[in-house]
């Protein structure tokens, strides 16, 4: 299965894309830059900023997971639009791109606010 993860360089999206990756997955992580990127044979990195995503650069997925949070969600509420931008817009338009592009798996994950 070919799998998008946003926020795999994270609490929780590095270890499931290292352990999809494992399984023999291949695992797109979308990241702000590649070199922060889970290093693993099936991972490969794909550059963008969840603050504004840019939908036209993604790859036919069979499977999208949401993991990501905004960076400076401790700094609410003076980060808000940043927050806001990656932790709501930002998998509203995934997943508006997901359905149109016939991906049939979506899994979200709630930020880590909620935690």
């Amino acid at each position: 299965m070919r799998i998008l993860i946003t926020g795999s360089t994270g609490f929780l999206g590095r270890p499931v894309a290292l352990r999809l990756a494992a399984e023999g997955h291949e695992v797109i992580a979308l990241v702000r830059t590649s070199a922060m990127a889970p290093s693993a044979p099936g991972i490969h990195a794909l550059d963008m900023d969840l603050a504004s995503p840019d939908v036209s650069r993604l790859p036919d997925v069979d499977a999208l997971m949401l993991l990501a949070q905004s960076r400076l969600h401790r700094d609410f509420p003076g980060a808000a639009r940043d927050t806001f931008a990656v932790n709501v817009a930002a998998p509203f338009a995934l997943m508006d791109w997901a359905l149109g592009a016939g991906v049939r798996r979506i899994v979200m994950a709630s930020s880590g606010g909620v935690y």
